[in-house]
């Protein structure tokens, strides 16, 4: 906007460490005619931008190297190398010195008998889901602050994540099970698992809560219960992370705000009202009416006379677009054959003039064979003449009508999917008088302008005009209670 000339920094490393992020921040201010000026180097060139950014980045990485050979250090002399699992305490005792030794726990008595607990319910049969919302109903404080949840008390075997996979319980210090890594799209950090001779494994006997015949049980069951989610290893990751319906992600309970899910193969439910006990909202949804009614709207708003009218205007375009294509290389074909032609004839004359050398015959009959494939092309029919489908207009309204099942089409869903995923914020619902209303949060809700019934408002929701909508889903609706 030109609304200042010049950047002052103590030094580059002060903007970024990122080879990546200062080149391009430094390209953005070349463009907008700014100058960048820092403390230690002055005014800043591309010779600063590449040599000390790559200096910057080395210590970055040499940091981080230091920081890891640091707490591998703390964690060989027994102490913690960062975080505090459920069931500890924070010891706060002092050297001779005076100095706070920190890394140091302690049992947490109250905390240590619910992991027991859980231990023993599990392998009495207890399902983690059961335990969680157990837990929930009595009010005792999950490790999150947030609610207990299955995951919460199975976690992962092997990353050794939840209640019944940490080995600290049983007075082993598991440290570099996972490193981090920041993706370079979306920028957050991703764990990745480390071989198990990276690991370094502590004895912490006087750490240990759960006794040995205990912790192998409940190893046993979860072995016996362990199913393969991802057959495929090989499939990548960002194809395990794709939404695997139109609006996976994207759909939250109106009344406690947390995230909606499949409860069956074909129902969406309160997540929280499943898997903590902790919602009163106990409706469903099935998959295809909440889909189509999200869509209903925009197939309305699609299917009208100046849109179809559109549609057929786009299509002849296409139309005379693939025509234009074919006749151009039809011509162009024509011509590389005039070409081919006079080179032939040139040899020719040449043979004919008594020049027989193996290299002109072998050009020759380079240029036959050239010859014979491009005729063969232009043999072919000619592009048809442009005929405009007469039921185009029904045709059109026809795609519309199918939207949902074109949106879930393997060839054409994910482009689709991603284009209007990226216009709803949110799609909440909310549980009114028995049956659930849909509220359509987004761009989606400003741009196609959904009729909402003023009857269906209610107090307190936080309508926001122009950005949400209210959506009626007709037939569908049902109340079902969770089978926990």
């Amino acid at each position: 906007a030109g609304s200042f000339d010049i950047l002052v920094s103590e030094a580059m490393d002060r903007i970024s460490r990122d080879q990546e992020d200062i080149a391009g921040f430094y390209k953005q201010l070349t463009f907008a005619g700014v100058t960048l000026v820092t403390k230690s180097e002055g005014e800043i060139n591309e010779l600063h931008v590449g040599l000390k950014g790559t200096m910057n980045a080395l210590f970055l990485k040499d940091l981080a190297d230091k920081t890891r050979r640091g707490i591998e250090g703390q964690v060989l002399n027994g102490k913690s190398g960062g975080g505090r699992a459920y069931g500890y305490c924070t010891a706060k005792s002092h050297d001779e010195n005076g100095e706070r030794i920190r890394g140091e726990f302690t049992i947490n008595n109250a905390e240590a008998h619910i992991i027991q607990q859980i231990y023993e319910d599990y392998v009495k049969g207890r399902s983690p889901r059961a335990i969680a919302i157990d837990l929930n109903r009595r009010y005792i404080e999950a490790p999150s602050g947030k609610g207990w949840t299955h995951s919460t008390i199975i976690g992962s075997r092997k990353r050794g994540t939840g209640i019944l996979n940490n080995q600290l319980y049983i007075g082993k210090r598991v440290w570099n099970r996972l490193r981090y890594r920041k993706d370079p799209n979306t920028g957050k950090r991703v764990s990745r698992l480390n071989p198990p001779e990276d690991w370094v494994v502590v004895d912490v006997p006087e750490l240990r809560i759960i006794a040995d015949n205990l912790w192998q049980r409940a190893q046993d069951l979860q072995n016996t219960r362990a199913r393969h989610t991802r057959p495929d290893a090989s499939n990548p990751d960002w194809k395990q992370r794709r939404p695997k319906h139109l609006l996976s992600g994207l759909i939250k309970c109106g009344a406690c705000g947390g995230g909606i899910s499949l409860v069956s193969r074909t129902y969406y439910g309160c997540s929280n009202r499943r898997n903590k006990g902790t919602c009163k909202n106990h409706l469903t949804i099935r998959l295809d009416v909440l889909e189509e009614a999200v869509l209903h709207g925009l197939k309305e708003r699609l299917v009208t006379p100046q849109l179809t009218k559109e549609f057929i205007r786009q299509y002849s375009l296409e139309i005379n677009r693939l025509k234009a294509e074919a006749s151009s290389q039809q011509e162009a074909a024509r011509d590389k054959l005039n070409n081919l032609n006079a080179k032939i004839d040139n040899i020719v004359d040449a043979i004919a003039a008594g020049n027989t050398s193996n290299a002109l015959t072998e050009r020759l009959e380079k240029l036959e064979r050239e010859k014979e494939h491009i005729l063969s092309n232009l043999d072919e029919a000619e592009p048809d003449p442009v005929r405009i489908h007469p039921n185009a207009a029904d045709l059109y309204i026809a795609k519309v009508g199918n939207l949902r099942q074109a949106l879930n089409k393997g060839d054409s869903r994910s482009e689709a999917s991603q284009i209007l995923r990226s216009l709803i914020e949110e799609v909440r619902l909310h549980p009114i008088d028995g049956e659930l209303r849909i509220e359509l949060v987004g761009d989606l809700a400003r741009l196609i302008g959904f009729a909402s019934d003023p009857a269906i408002r209610k107090p307190g929701l936080g309508i926001n005009p122009g950005s949400t909508e209210w959506l009626v889903a007709g037939a569908g609706f049902e109340p079902a209670t969770f089978r926990l």
